[in-house]
């Protein structure tokens, strides 16, 4: 009966499939070494759970003469196909991960690092969500990063970022996605 007890524990915490985890990860490169060479912002977040498989990815690159800002997203559950999103280049004057973490939607920064939050999926409501986060005192406002893809009509849907701060939202829609 001795034996029993570890085996059961084992069992119950790492057999049952319903485990999820979040990580995330930036990578900061420069190509030349010069103040004037290609810098790359990574930030790749993943997230998996016993029903879905997320992977986020938000790249930044700054050269001298601009700066632009890729995403992508798969969506990969037990039951369909994958999910893929892009967002095409785009001005970081729009979106952009700065090398401290910090998520600037519209030239509009957080001053929080986001690498310490984890990313979570809501598979009812299909919803992908970061944060919220709260300010430190005195303000005390929060933050929430949701990424969603409603359905829009004619077998298409409609995904977007939004950023909640308080009660402003700002949203951006990454394009029209038909079957």
């Amino acid at each position: 009966m001795r034996g029993v007890a570890p085996v059961l524990f084992f069992a119950l915490v790492c057999c049952e499939g319903r485990a999820t985890y979040s990580d995330f990860d930036i990578q900061h490169d420069v190509a030349d070494g010069s103040a004037t060479g290609l810098t790359t912002s990574t930030g790749s977040w993943t997230y998996g759970s016993w029903e879905v498989d997320v992977v986020v990815s938000l790249v930044t690159e700054r050269e001298e003469g601009g700066c632009v800002t890729t995403a992508s997203l798969s969506v990969d559950t037990a039951t369909a196909s994958p999910k893929r999103y892009g967002l095409v280049a785009t001005d970081c004057s729009v979106l952009a991960l700065t090398e401290a973490g910090d998520i600037v939607l519209y030239g509009s920064p957080t001053g929080h690092d986001w690498s310490t939050q984890p990313l979570r999926v809501d598979t009812d409501r299909e919803l992908i969500v970061l944060g919220p986060w709260i300010t430190p005192e005195p303000e005390a406002t929060t933050y929430l990063f949701t990424i969603a893809a409603p359905a829009c009509g004619h077998e298409c849907s409609c995904p977007s970022l939004s950023r909640r701060h308080g009660s402003e939202d700002l949203v951006l829609d990454l394009g029209r996605d038909c079957d």
